[in-house]
């Protein structure tokens, strides 16, 4: 009797062994990377401008931004000679205070007022973001240092 206790014993054991390491796995699941996660904000971002959404563009703006400038200040700021394309990601470089930089290639369409026809042009620049609360955001250049700032104070 006591050799099947004994026999009984090992495998709960075994089985609770097991489910703790199951129990490990589990919450060890990563999902994607904080680069994964910015490479996809960017493309959502300039995928949304190319399409003339500026309303939902503008929510991927950095907040403190979004206090200064409002969505119609935002959207009127768009020239209508210049259209933006989707974009190639060239490079990313996050630092390790929450911001990025990514550098771009992308397609600029243009259409003077003059000119019968548009020209495109490729454009090569950089965009900066910032990691808030599990998500990036994109800083207008202008608003880079004062990201970093607001970042700081959490």
């Amino acid at each position: 009797m006591r050799l099947i206790e004994a026999g009984l014993m090992k495998i709960v054991v075994v089985a609770v062994v097991l489910s703790m390491f199951g129990l490990f796995l589990a919450s060890c699941k990563s999902g994607p990377s904080k680069e994964e996660q910015l490479r996809a904000r960017v493309l959502e971002y300039w995928k949304l401008k190319a399409m003339g959404k500026y309303a939902d563009a503008y929510n991927l703006e950095y907040p403190t931004y979004k206090k200064l400038v409002t969505i119609e200040k935002y959207i009127a700021n768009y020239n209508a000679e210049a259209k933006t394309g989707v974009p190639v990601i060239k490079g990313i470089k996050i630092n390790n205070d929450g911001t990025a930089k990514v550098d771009l290639k992308m397609p600029v369409s243009l259409k003077p007022p003059f000119a019968k026809k548009a020209f495109e042009v490729n454009v090569t620049t950089a965009d900066n973001w910032i990691w808030i609360d599990g998500d990036w955001f994109h800083v207008p250049t202008q608003k880079k240092k004062q990201a970093k700032t607001m970042n700081e104070r959490g």
